[in-house]
This record gives C-alpha cells, structure tokens and sequence, in this order.
C-alpha cells in the first residue's frame, strides 16, 4: 500500500498526497508559491532558502521518502506499483518526462527557437544549447543534471546559443564550426571567435 509522499497516511484515491497534504497543496497556490520565491523562500514551507525554490529541509523530507519507497520496491516518488526494472510508475515517468521537456523546450525558445545558428539546421533531434565562449566543459562541472533547468534557473543569461550537433562539433574541434570557414562574411558574429 502506498502512501502520502510528505507521511505515512494513505493517499487520496489516485492521487499523491493524503487528505491533509492534499488540502495543503491546494491552499499554496501558484501566487502564494511566486511570491515566495521572489522573496528568497521555501515554496512549501516559506522558510529562507538559498539560491533554490525548495528549502533543504523540504529537499531531505523528499530524498527520504524517495529513498524509502524506492527500499519497499515501490514507486520512489508516489509509491505506486512501478514500471518493471525502473524506480518509477508509469503515471510519475509521464509526469517527469512532461516537465523535463517543457523545461527543454522553454530553454530554446529564449535562444531563438529549434534552428541552429549557424546552418538553419531545424530538426529537432539534431539541436543542442552550445556555450558560445567554448567554456562548457568548466561550466557543467558547477551543476548537475540537464542545462535547460539552469538556463531556467538563472534567468537564460547570454553565453549561450542553438546549434545543431554538426556545428557544435566542428566549432569543438576547430575553434569555429567549418561552415563559417567557408561563408565567413555571412557567419553569425556569436560564431566568430
């Protein structure tokens, strides 16, 4: 049986949370939760917190119960039965791969949309955020986890650009993208180094 992702009382019937968490979530409306965050707080509890929109102690509760459902053989995020050989239900797996994506999306949209830079490339598939400085490499190592989140996070700063994997490659290897080599009076000046 599972149970509420904040204590050990049942959930409400296809839900998360139990009654009492349920009607605490709705309460903290998305206003509540701006106005929190503006301010430097926790979105759920409204204590101070550093740099992020959940405070630690709101993290550690998480990771526990996380950790706990994921001991029991349980969804470690709402306690369901999960997909076979993989920590999550089919329901959270959804819902993570949603947000990820919308995250994902918003992040070339403040870059100028799914086209590369360079050569116009538009397939989807092929694109990637580039660090225009060619500093990635320091960069990640500041952070975990996908670089659409901070882009997000910090409010997609300059520094950054779309190109397709190609372009990204060829301007790793050669300082430029070998596009620009070729048509370096059309080139983008982000490009140019």
């Amino acid at each position: 049986m599972s149970t509420c992702l904040h204590c050990p009382q049942p959930p409400v019937p296809g839900m998360v949370n139990c009654e009492k968490h349920r009607a605490i979530a709705t309460k903290i409306s998305k206003q509540t939760r701006g106005n929190r965050r503006s301010k430097g707080l926790c979105v759920r509890c409204g204590q101070p917190s550093e740099d992020k929109s959940v405070c630690r102690q709101c993290l550690d509760i998480d990771a526990c119960k996380y950790r706990e459902n994921k001991n029991k053989g349980l969804c470690a995020t709402c306690g369901d039965t999960p997909v076979p050989g993989e920590v999550l239900c089919i329901k959270c797996k959804t819902r993570r791969a949603q947000a990820q994506r919308k995250v994902k999306t918003e992040a070339f949209l403040a870059y100028g949309g799914f086209v590369c830079k360079c050569c116009g490339e538009t397939e989807e598939a092929f694109l990637c955020i580039d660090h225009i400085n060619n500093d990635g490499n320091i960069h990640r190592k500041t952070f975990r986890g996908p670089i659409y989140r901070w882009l997000k996070t910090h409010g997609y700063p300059e520094g950054f650009q779309v190109l397709c994997a190609n372009c990204n490659m060829g301007k790793k290897m050669k300082g430029q993208c070998p596009h620009q080599t070729t048509n370096q009076s059309t080139a983008p000046q982000e490009l140019q180094a």
